[in-house]
């Protein structure tokens, strides 16, 4: 009896992999997206990673760690993503696990041609907006002022194409940087990062003047040219310090009450003053200055100043009275008072004496405690005293009056 014994190779099939779990995007530019997910323990594994815009075709490449990067993509647009786990990829008893969860992922949108512009300003803030850039979600904003910081400064993220920017030194300039961004609508939300050369920008976005301090240089011309009558008769001059985004001025004239009555514009770049015509020596006035900045062709305005309160002054003269002289002035509107000033060398004046508003005249029979000498030349002057809120000015000099006391005559 013969015995034969067979011996039989066994071929033991490869586990199946497990299902591909953690799966998400890590990082994107234009044309490419990293992904990431857990990794599947066997032998020999490698992954099938699969893409689409559709969910319906696919493509697919290999990869040989839990990490990859595809390339060739469409800048702002969404992707799906899919991968499976193989065990022993090139032997005839590979073995494939299931599809992972399907993830959305996305790339970042490409500038190409898109612009900013400024569309507003104040003396703390500058708005902006920009051309939508196509396949954006949100755009993160940006901002570079030499006057605030030396690097540039995160201002917001925003859905829209406009965007303010706050908390601004007035009367400088600065830069702004938009970057456009993707975020996925499914989780795990990804957001493409801002790329560090795909931004919108623009220079030189203006703030406008801040509230400038403001002067009443001249109120009438006619004190530096004596009697002579002048074309600057009754005109005010006001002046302001320089601003180097101040495109012109606007003076605003109010009358003694508060109301409105002129408006003089001074479209001078570089201007420090403004001359106001036609307005009455003797009326009191309040004096208000507004810089503006022209952004578009349209003006915005910077910070009003403070009404300065500008009292006008009173005409004087004088006539012998017993053995004293009278002094009469015209009446001053908004004046609150009168007050009268006599030397007799033309400098180092004395007041002698203040009255009310209602008064128009005073007889002076004394000057500092004594009667008036004959053959003296004695000098006066009268200014009219106005009041705004706790504050008190007076008029400036337009003339100053002499006589000459003789026997009979003053001259």
């Amino acid at each position: 009896m013969v015995s034969m014994l067979f011996i039989m190779n066994t071929v033991t099939a490869e586990a199946t992999p497990a299902k591909v779990t953690g799966l998400k995007q890590t990082n994107a530019d234009e044309t490419s997206v990293d992904l990431e997910w857990n990794s599947i323990l066997g032998n020999d594994i490698s992954y099938i990673v699969e893409y689409s815009q559709d969910k319906v075709n696919w493509v697919s490449e290999r990869a040989y760690s839990n990490e990859e990067v595809i390339y060739g993509l469409t800048a702002g647009s969404t992707y799906y993503v899919r991968i499976k786990a193989v065990s022993d990829y090139y032997s005839s008893t590979a073995s494939h696990g299931a599809y992972s969860d399907i993830v959305e992922v996305v790339t970042t949108p490409n500038v190409t041609n898109q612009t900013l512009t400024q569309t507003n300003a104040t003396s703390s803030s500058v708005t902006v907006s920009w051309q939508s850039v196509p396949g954006t979600t949100v755009y993160d904003v940006y901002y570079h002022c030499y006057d605030v910081s030396t690097e540039k400064i995160f201002v917001g993220t925003t859905s829209s194409t406009s965007a303010q920017i706050k908390n601004l030194p007035a009367d400088t300039y600065l830069s702004v940087y938009v970057y456009p961004k993707k975020r996925a609508v499914s989780a795990p939300y990804f957001t493409t990062p801002a790329g560090s050369a795909n931004y919108i920008y623009l220079s030189n976005i203006l703030t406008t003047p801040g509230k400038p301090t403001i002067l009443i240089t001249d109120r009438d011309p006619r004190k530096k040219i004596g009697s002579k009558k002048n074309s600057s008769y009754n005109t005010l001059e006001v002046s302001y310090p320089y601003a180097s985004n101040a495109n012109g001025y606007e003076v605003y004239i109010y009358n003694s009450k508060g109301k409105k009555i002129k408006t003089t514009k001074n479209a001078k770049t570089y201007s420090t003053s403004t001359v106001v015509k036609n307005v009455k020596t003797t009326d009191t006035v309040y004096v208000q200055v507004r810089p503006y900045t022209l952004i578009n062709g349209s003006k915005k305005y910077g910070d009003a100043s403070n009404k300065v309160l500008s009292v006008g002054a009173p005409t004087a003269k004088v006539a012998k009275s017993g053995s004293g002289v009278k002094i009469s002035w015209n009446k001053v509107t908004g004046a609150k008072k009168y007050e009268i000033y006599m030397s007799t060398t033309n400098k180092n004046y004395k007041k002698i004496k203040t009255v009310s508003s209602s008064k128009k005249s005073v007889v002076i029979t004394k000057f500092k405690g004594k009667k008036f000498k004959k053959y003296q030349t004695y000098y006066f002057y009268v200014k009219a005293v106005g009041k705004y809120g706790k504050k008190t000015a007076k008029s400036d000099i337009f003339y100053v009056n002499s006589f000459w006391l003789s026997t009979k005559y003053i001259y």
